[in-house]
């Protein structure tokens, strides 16, 4: 997995105590028993498409198709 290009991408919804996007009470409270998981980045990966390229590939099969 590659980290993303986004700058001060927000990850506060990767944490085990986010509750929900829609929460107005400004507070975050444990609601889950999970425990954070690690996620390995290869930082020199470059094999992951972009762009163009990147959204072909999301394309199901079923999704008109090439003849």
């Amino acid at each position: 997995m590659r980290r993303s290009d986004a700058a001060d991408y927000d990850r506060t919804a990767d944490s085990p105590r986010f509750n929900s996007a829609f929460d107005d009470s400004g507070e975050l409270k444990p609601r889950s028993t999970d425990g954070e998981r690690p996620v390995e980045f290869d930082e020199h990966a470059d094999d992951t498409p972009t762009g163009e390229a990147f959204w072909r590939e999301q394309i199901p099969p079923h999704f008109g198709g090439e003849s």
